[in-house]
């Protein structure tokens, strides 16, 4: 009886063994040429076209118009070089369809198709080896791949291509699609986890409508490879591209080896992104540019073999999981339609409101972008993690307002309001320059206040002024030459320094020669700039004599020059003037002038208050650096 038992058991899984096999066996590919397969198409009466279990053969006799070519930099770019594109205005029908894609007998060419345009809608199951290249979908297109397409790859002719040195050594074509205008949306469904096959969409054009009830669905667990780029996805519908398998238990087992969406343009309202990255061998997201909201479902980003551009996705992100279990009880399902889960009110309230008030849906975009930040982190992308950084610091802010408009506290508002300062000076310890820039900004505002103020460091002040015009006075109104008026202003300190050069001469010869040789330099460096001067006004000094008993083209010229030095000579004093304003605001703000503040009157307050804001600043500063140089 147990030796019965042992040997139906081992019928058994023999037999499940061989069924794929036995599969493959059942389906009987019937051969056409490319030629014969379009005349078939333009023969059929009806309006819909139908094929089933058909293996599209090249032949050199007839298929000439079907050959495709590729640069040699990048074989994603098929090139049909028929001159006239073929019109096509029949639905196709097209089931367990294989096409012949490359042959050893003519390396450097592909087989596929070429500059078609399509008016009616297409269904395609199971066809595999397709190549597209120019040519334009005027209506729906459906792609799709059941089980019954591991029976197909079994007949496949083993041959190299081209593709396999860029994707892998197994690479089995199932569909690519290069250079084409999709007018109403694309559809790639697969109810298979087996994985065997790859896609490849390269520079198409992708147009859909969710008015229209119109779709962009990619859903990819049939393929190990998966390679979108270069894609321009526009309209008002859903975009959805999906790796992760169908049957969670395979998830272990089926592995994709290579998931790449590189440098498309996602002109959509939402971008559905799923893939798990612990069953995907390389992972690379770059170039792209995401016009709307991102919403990801992604378990682990690895370092090692996964590259994404983190500053295209950055305030984009949503958690597409907390995002249906928010929006789910909210959908009639007596009228449900998969759009329902996508409106733009339903995302903005969930964005704006949800995610602040629920501390589930908060935790949960947290730990998103926290996935991401700990991923950049680890890549040593400060840049990229700085901003998921901010973003998760946002969130928080948000929350904490939030909680304290829900329950009033000193705790709560300082928490919140700490935060927002923070935001505001230094991207919450991202950017120490934001500190500094702000500080510029309190120095000058500050310093514009202490210039109409006097203080101790400008002594002179507003005098230095009026003694400008005391002299230019004096001169207009003498015979003397400019030099001399100057000169006569200065013969108190003249005769100071002069007092001192007659005491080194009269008693130099009784001491030693060194003190007169040092002592009578020492004079003529104290006097070199009044002399310097005097030289100066002596030598543009050209109409010497009163101002009124000039003649009229002497007096025109001399109020010129006079009118040029005076101007020279007051922004000179203004200048002054602004920079002690300037370094008393410096000095103020730095270190509250060494505990005196050398200014009278409101200011005085003002630079106690300018001193606390520095203090503020140059500590957020410090710490912020200190972050950043750590990180």
């Amino acid at each position: 009886m147990i030796r019965t038992i042992k040997i139906g058991v081992i019928c058994i899984v023999l037999c499940l063994i061989s069924l794929p096999k036995l599969a493959a066996q059942e389906i009987k590919l019937k051969e056409y040429s490319f030629s014969e397969f379009f005349q078939m198409i333009a023969e059929e009466e009806d309006s819909v076209f139908s094929l089933s279990n058909a293996f599209i053969k090249f032949n050199k006799e007839t298929d000439k118009k079907s050959k495709l070519y590729y640069k040699f930099d990048n074989p994603f770019n098929l090139i049909s070089p028929n001159q006239d594109s073929i019109r096509i205005d029949k639905a196709l029908e097209l089931t367990n369809i294989v096409i012949e894609s490359y042959a050893t007998s003519d390396a450097d060419s592909l087989f596929g198709i070429g500059k078609v345009v399509f008016s009616k809608p297409i269904q395609c199951t199971n066809c595999i080896n397709f190549m597209v290249t120019q040519s334009t979908f005027n209506s729906t297109v459906t792609f799709g791949y059941n089980r019954q397409v591991q029976g197909l790859e079994s007949l496949l002719p083993e041959y190299p291509t081209p593709f396999m040195y860029i994707c892998s050594s197994n690479f089995q074509s199932g569909l690519i699609i290069s250079s084409a205008n999709f007018q109403y949306g694309f559809e790639l469904n697969t109810v298979t986890d087996k994985r065997s096959l790859d896609l490849t969409m390269f520079e198409n054009v992708i147009s859909a409508h969710k008015e229209k009830n119109e779709k962009i669905t990619i859903l990819g667990a049939v393929f190990q490879n998966l390679l979108f780029h270069k894609n321009v996805v526009e309209g008002s519908a859903h975009l959805t591209i999906s790796s992760e398998p169908a049957n969670t238990q395979n998830q272990n087992n089926e592995r994709l080896f290579n998931l790449s969406i590189n440098d498309n343009e996602f002109n959509v309202p939402i971008t559905k992104l799923s893939f798990n990255d612990q069953n995907t061998d390389f992972v690379t997201m770059k170039g792209n540019q995401w016009s709307g909201a991102v919403m990801a479902s992604i378990s682990q980003l690895d370092r090692v073999n996964t590259l994404i551009e983190g500053s295209a996705l950055s305030e984009k992100l949503i958690d597409v999981g907390t995002y249906m279990e928010y929006i789910f009880p909210r959908i009639d399902q007596d009228q449900f339609r998969q759009d329902d889960f996508y409106s733009k009110e339903d995302l903005d309230n969930y964005r704006q409101k949800q995610v602040v008030e629920d501390v589930n849906a908060y935790n949960s975009e947290v730990a998103l972008r926290g996935s991401f930040k700990n991923y950049f982190d680890s890549r040593h992308d400060a840049v990229s993690a700085n901003k998921f950084y901010i973003e998760i610091k946002d969130l928080e802010t948000r929350r904490l307002a939030y909680l304290y408009h829900q329950n009033p506290s000193f705790d709560g508002f300082f928490k919140w309001r700490i935060n927002q300062f923070l935001k505001i000076f230094s991207a919450y310890g991202t950017e120490p320059a934001k500190a500094v820039t702000f500080s510029f900004y309190v120095i000058i505002v500050f310093a514009f206040i202490y210039l109409f103020f006097p203080n101790y460091w400008d002594s002179h002040g507003k005098d230095r002024i009026l003694h400008r015009y005391q002299f230019f006075f004096k001169y207009l109104n003498k015979d003397a030459g400019m030099h001399d008026v100057y000169l006569e202003d200065k013969q108190d300190e003249l005769a100071h320094y002069n007092g001192f050069k007659n005491f080194f001469i009269e008693n130099g010869k009784t001491v030693p020669k060194f003190f007169l040789a040092t002592a009578l330099p020492l004079y003529r460096w104290s006097i070199a700039s009044t002399k310097t001067t005097s030289w100066f006004l002596q030598k543009i000094d050209i109409f010497k004599g009163k101002w009124v008993d000039l003649p009229t083209p002497q007096r025109a010229a001399k109020t010129t020059l006079l009118i040029f030095t005076f101007v020279i000579a007051l922004l000179y004093d203004v200048f002054i003037k602004m920079l002690n304003a300037l370094m008393l605001s410096i000095n103020t703000f730095t270190t509250l002038g060494f505990g005196e503040i050398p200014i009278k009157g409101l200011p005085r307050y003002l630079a106690i208050i300018q001193g606390f804001i520095g203090w503020f600043m140059l500590t957020i500063f410090s710490v912020s650096l200190i972050s950043q140089l750590l990180n």
